[in-house]
């Protein structure tokens, strides 16, 4: 256990002194948490289903969505909890920013939709949608620096 403490994000110096203002709340919650809640809806939808998507895509394509949305975000779970596995972090927010995207045409394509609905929802998938791209920037700025070192 105490192997896998100091390999997380939350051991003391897992971020460095002077990122710790603004990218400390952000690696220690922000991205976590995100990818808690988007494996949380990833799971529920294996069992539920999600209906814009349902009519949208066939049930088996439907069904392969929701898995890998589950997939993916304990993936990026792994990567944003121990800092020595960010490739699959970065690829996992990849895929999962695709599947939010597929979420987000088959919000604005489905008849089943109420309007007032499908704009809000839309609206907040739009903003869900900023979070993979932030830690993504983050991942790349990160990777720049190992390399220039």
């Amino acid at each position: 256990m105490r192997r896998l403490w100091r390999a997380s994000i939350w051991y003391p110096g897992a971020v460095p002194i002077l990122e710790r203002k603004y990218a400390g709340p952000l690696k220690w919650f922000v991205f976590p948490a995100f990818d808690i809640i988007m494996a949380v809806i990833g799971g529920r939808a294996l069992f539920v289903g999600i209906p814009s998507i349902e009519a949208l895509y066939p049930a088996g394509v439907a069904y392969a969505i929701y898995l890998a949305w589950f997939l993916l975000a304990v993936t990026c779970f792994i990567g944003a909890v121990f800092p020595a596995l960010w490739p699959f972090e970065i690829v996992g927010k990849g895929a999962l920013f695709s599947v939010l995207l597929l979420y987000f045409i088959a919000m604005r394509a489905s008849p089943t939709t109420v309007d007032g609905a499908k704009d809000a929802v839309s609206g907040l998938l739009l903003a869900a949608m900023l979070i993979p791209c932030l830690r993504l920037w983050i991942l790349g700025i990160e990777e720049r620096a190992r390399r220039a070192a």
